[in-house]
């Protein structure tokens, strides 16, 4: 309800800004977002003593040692309790006792990033202390590694489309034309908004949209719900304008409606408008990006044998 509440007051300044547009000059807008692309980042607490000669977590046979995650908030969505999971892989869970669970969610909300909160909000998940129950000869290095998923979102807002039916009239607003636009703070950035007419009575914007591979640079998205892809990245999208007839915007991507297919890290999503035969005006654009973002941690823990 409050990302709701906060993208409409958004949208609303934005279209009380483009409003009062007279002429085609450019409009300077302040954006709404703080931007960058930080999404969820997570890391483990610390495991034993890291060793200037191996460089790792290092521990003795007889300690147990925390697998606890830290999960930050640095990005433009409050995190829902439940939106994000955390899997531990990389040891059977029979090879360490102190650990009942391999899979664990956020009980609590993890607020964005704002003016009252500069650093986001931050939780931590509690796995357990775990001590080893293997049998080995000098040392063993265990891997200790965490998926983890979560549903995010990215908002973009285009503060002036230009609704105009006669395309050689060169009052008020431009059609043919790279456009402002602005973005939250997320994995997945818009990187470009442009607007070109379709003849008389139409509107295209054409916004390009790239994973910027999240905080460990190997972050992969999915349409929320769906299995990661290795061969490429998936994400949906919705157009959100209060100001205009819902099915005002029929937008797609390869062909494809409310669904964009990033390969190489990449998609554009085409979105067109009817145009009425009066208009020469200027109107705001919405989109969100939803998907599911995923990506891995790593520590290793050598646990070393007692020689006494």
């Amino acid at each position: 309800m409050k990302r709701l509440l906060l993208l409409s007051f958004a949208v609303v300044m934005l279209f009380s800004i483009a409003g009062c547009t007279t002429n085609n000059e450019a409009e300077t807008f302040e954006s709404p977002y703080f931007e960058g692309d930080s999404g969820l980042e997570a890391e483990f607490e610390m495991m034993g003593s890291v060793s200037d000669t191996s460089g790792v977590n290092e521990i003795w046979e007889d300690e147990s040692f925390p697998i606890e995650v830290i999960l930050k908030n640095k990005g433009e969505k409050d995190l829902e309790p439940t939106q994000v999971k955390v899997t531990l892989k990389g040891f059977a869970q029979g090879d360490f006792n102190g650990i009942e669970t391999m899979t664990k969610s956020n009980p609590d909300e993890i607020e964005k990033v704002s003016e009252y909160l500069p650093e986001g909000g931050e939780d931590r998940l509690n796995f357990g202390n775990a001590q080893h129950n293997l049998n080995f000869d000098g040392f063993y290095d265990a891997i200790i590694q965490a998926e983890i998923r979560y549903y995010y979102e990215t908002y973009v807002a285009v503060p002036q489309v230009c609704f105009k039916y006669d395309i050689k009239d060169d009052t008020v607003c431009t059609l043919d034309e790279m456009k402002d636009y602005y973005v939250s703070s997320a994995p997945i950035q818009a990187t470009s908004v442009a607007e070109k007419p379709g003849g008389r009575g139409t509107i295209y914007l054409e916004i390009d949209v790239t994973n910027t591979d999240g905080f460990t640079g190997e972050g992969r998205s999915a349409v929320p719900g769906e299995a990661i892809k290795i061969e490429y990245d998936k994400i949906g999208f919705e157009v959100v304008n209060p100001n205009s007839a819902p099915n005002l915007w029929e937008c797609t991507s390869g062909g494809v409606e409310g669904v964009a297919r990033l390969t190489d890290g990449t998609a554009t999503i085409r979105c067109k408008a009817p145009v009425p035969e009066d208009a020469n005006y200027v109107q705001p654009f919405n989109l969100i990006l939803k998907y599911d973002y995923v990506e891995n941690i790593q520590e290793n823990v050598r646990i070393k044998e007692n020689m006494e």
